[in-house]
Order: C-alpha cells, then sequence, then structure tokens
C-alpha cells in the first residue's frame, strides 16, 4: 500500500511539472502596424535640356547655354552647389524618313542636372519661386519633383512607438482569451516603407505667365513589427 500511493504521488509532481513546464513555455507571436506623417522639407527634380542644330557643336554650344542659365537661376536662389549633379549627357544624330528614304536632319544635345532644394517651406513658395524662374528658359523639361523629410528618425520613432503597442494590446487580448497572464517581449523584428507625394513632370513653358503652384502633401512613414511575447 505504502509503495501504491509512493508511485501515485510520483505520477501527480510529474505531471505537475509537465503542465508547468508547457506554460512556462507558452508564448503568443503577433504583428503591429504604426504610421507618422510629416510636411516635407525636400524637394528633388531633374531639369532636362535637348537642342537640336546641324552639327553636335553647335546643338551641344546651344545645350550648354541652356544648362548654364538653368544653374544661373539654382545658385541665385541659393540652391548649394553640392545638391546640383549633372546627370546624363547626349550627342546622337536626328533622321527624318521620307518615303522610305532616311535623311539626316542633324545633331541633338541633351543634357540632365538633378537638383535637392533643401528647407522648403511648407506652403511649397519655395518650389513654386524656382519653378517660376526655370520658365524663363524655353524649352526644357523638369520631370516629376519628389518630397521628402530629411530627417525621419522622429517620425521613425513615432511610427515604432505605435506600432509596438498595437503588437502588445494584441498580445495582452490572446493572453486574456487564453487564460494566461501576459509577460515580457522574448523577440521584436520590424520593417519600414515611406509613402513620398509626387509633384508630376511637366514642361516649364507649360505654366505659362501664372505663378507655379505646388501642393507638398504629407511623407508617411509606416512600420510593421512583429512580436513574440511570453504567456505566464
Amino acid at each position: 500500500m505504502i509503495y501504491k500511493l509512493a508511485l501515485a504521488c510520483a505520477l501527480v509532481m510529474l505531471v505537475v511539472s509537465q503542465n508547468s513546464a508547457c506554460c512556462s513555455d507558452s508564448t503568443v507571436t503577433v504583428s503591429g502596424n504604426g504610421k507618422a506623417s510629416a510636411v516635407p522639407d525636400i524637394a528633388t527634380f531633374t531639369i532636362t535640356v535637348s537642342e537640336t542644330a546641324k552639327t553636335s557643336k553647335e546643338a551641344s554650344t546651344a545645350a550648354n547655354i541652356k544648362t548654364s542659365q538653368a544653374i544661373g537661376i539654382l545658385n541665385s536662389n541659393n540652391v548649394n552647389k553640392n545638391d546640383i549633379k549633372t546627370t546624363q549627357l547626349n550627342i546622337s544624330p536626328q533622321y527624318d524618313w521620307n518615303n522610305g528614304v532616311q535623311t539626316l536632319r542633324g545633331q541633338q544635345a541633351s543634357q540632365s542636372i538633378s537638383v535637392k532644394l533643401r528647407n522648403i517651406n511648407p506652403d511649397g513658395s519655395t518650389v513654386g519661386s524656382l519653378i517660376d524662374a526655370l520658365t524663363t528658359i524655353d524649352n526644357i523639361n523638369l520631370s516629376g519633383i519628389n518630397f521628402d523629410i530629411n530627417d525621419k528618425s522622429q517620425l521613425n520613432k513615432q511610427a515604432r512607438q505605435t506600432a509596438f503597442n498595437d503588437a502588445k494590446a494584441k498580445g495582452q487580448q490572446y493572453a486574456q482569451l487564453s487564460g494566461l497572464r501576459f509577460g515580457d517581449a522574448l523577440t521584436v523584428t520590424d520593417s519600414s516603407s515611406t509613402n513620398q507625394p509626387i509633384f508630376y513632370a511637366a514642361r516649364a513653358d507649360a505654366f505659362g505667365g501664372s505663378s507655379t503652384p505646388v501642393s507638398l502633401g504629407q511623407v508617411e512613414v509606416s512600420i510593421d513589427v512583429t512580436v513574440t511575447f511570453k504567456l505566464l
């Protein structure tokens, strides 16, 4: 009888030990999302000049003149020289086709420069004024303007906090539904993305004589987190 009682007690202790091990290893993995947005303070765009003439030299000279005019306008609008960069130079023959016969029309020279504007005004007037100045140069192309934020660290911090709180609230709910106590975070992984407003491309002469309205919109940062919490 004493032997059977001892064996029964041993079996009960084993079951309790196994259940304790099970519960101590219980976890819940949940996801969370957080967003934060702010008005952009940086604008980037590309200016392209293209000229056609009888010779490569004539076309290149004409393109150089207009490119220099554009750079002069950028400099007079306090654009840092380090934020002006040549991104493309090209000279190529241009042909006409008449009744299946190819005829050389001339040479085309084109140049593209990328521009970054810093500390732009929230009302878009900095960008609009510069576009207005550039429209004084005929036959240039302004490629789509992209807006961004120079330092997104505070936005990322805010979105990260929101995402973690979202995941934590889900974990606490699952703990309550499971009849267990909510524990500490064991692992955290995250990924981020940025949605940027875009001002679409247009030829400079398309704006005519009116002032150019520019709406900056907002740059949104989105962070997704996956968190594993301990359940007790």
